[in-house]
């Protein structure tokens, strides 16, 4: 960084030299603008007299930013292009060589400072003379000065409570106070603890027996519920099996009346074949008597008996086989009947089960819940 140009010194044409803060002139104002308070015109303002006061105050600004020591560390580095490509191996040396010298330097520092603490703020400034000296060190400038400044700090802070310690007897006269203090304040918070434990125990069984007899209650109030529900089951199984057993006997009856008006047209049939057999008995008698004069009535006579036979036969087997479907259909009735009762004992069974079930589970509810403490 080029060195600043001490007061007094050559200044480049642009720059306009610096004044203190002192009264400054009234401003001219333009003709026409309002009066001041004594009733006078203000002159207007010169435009170059304009200039020449902002530029006064930017160099101001830049003198105060100068003046900041917390941005001090910032340093502004100008180069040429020739120089801004340098050799990359001596950086790295430079580098390697800065770091050795500053981290031996503070090793011995630190062994020196814990056994001299005054002569912290001294190792602080000869670590800042030495970075100062090394190139590659310019951009960790700031971070060193303000760790040597906060050792420092911290040195005279050490160095403080190593004259306000006390004698050791102070010491130990304050730890035994303080023993006894501690002992004291233990003491109480046992009785403390065991006033409330006494408390929360109480408050415990008080809220177990009440939780034990809602838990009862509850209990109770569920093996009601469940066997009124089992009961409204049990009635309603039955209900329906009373009118399942309705329908089923409904049916049986009219299958029966079925069967009764199926045996009448049988027996009608029946009747009306051994009618028809008669009808052919008559007329083969008939046949026969013609045919005693005649020849070839032998032959018709003969037919006619073969077909009334035939009928006859018919009429028996269609008499047997209606007479088997009936006996047949009967008893599927008898069984269906059996069946529809043995259903019945079966639910009114199961219905007396489940009342047992839900009495025992009642019971030993109650016996699995836990007494209460005294």
């Amino acid at each position: 960084m080029p060195p600043m140009v001490p007061p007094g010194g050559p200044m480049a044409p642009n720059v306009v030299p610096f004044r203190p803060p002192g009264p400054m002139p009234p401003p001219q104002m333009p003709p026409g603008a309002p009066q001041g308070l004594t009733g006078e015109v203000l002159p207007p303002v010169d435009p170059q007299q304009a200039e020449k006061i902002k530029a006064i105050t930017r160099i101001a600004g830049g003198i105060d930013l100068l003046r900041n020591e917390r941005l001090r560390g910032f340093r502004v580095d100008i180069e040429v292009d020739s120089t801004v490509y340098g050799d990359v191996a001596q950086d790295k040396q430079e580098r390697n060589e800065f770091v050795v010298a500053t981290t031996s330097f503070l090793e011995k520092a630190m062994t020196l400072g814990a056994m001299m603490p005054e002569a912290i703020p001294l190792l602080g400034r000869l670590l800042k003379f030495g970075v100062r000296g090394h190139k590659i060190g310019r951009d960790l400038e700031a971070a060193i000065e303000e760790f040597s400044e906060e050792a420092a700090v911290k040195a005279k802070e050490r160095l403080q409570q190593q004259a306000m310690q006390p004698n050791p007897e102070q010491m130990k006269a304050q730890v035994e106070k303080m023993k006894a203090e501690s002992q004291v304040a233990k003491d109480q918070a046992s009785i403390q603890a065991l006033q409330v434990k006494t408390q929360a125990d109480a408050q415990k069984n008080t809220v177990d027996l009440q939780t034990a007899q809602m838990d009862q209650q509850t209990a109770a109030q569920q093996s009601a519920a469940e066997i009124e529900r089992q009961r409204v089951e049990n009635e309603g199984e039955r209900a329906n099996s009373a009118i399942d057993a309705q329908i089923k006997h409904a049916e049986l009856l009219v299958k029966l009346e079925e069967l009764k008006l199926e045996r009448e047209r049988m027996g009608l049939e029946r009747e009306q074949m051994h009618s028809d057999a008669q009808i052919y008995r008559d007329e083969h008698a008939t046949a026969r008597q013609v045919a005693e004069t005649e020849a070839d009535a032998a032959e018709t006579v003969a037919e006619h008996e073969v077909t009334a036979s035939k009928h006859e036969a018919n009429a028996a087997k269609t008499v047997a086989k209606h007479d088997v479907t009936i006996a047949g259909h009967e008893a599927e009735a008898a069984k269906a009947v059996a069946k529809h009762e043995t259903t019945t004992a079966k639910h009114e069974a199961t219905a007396a089960g489940h009342k047992a079930t839900a009495a025992a589970a009642t019971a030993k509810k109650a016996a699995q819940k836990p007494k209460p403490k005294s």
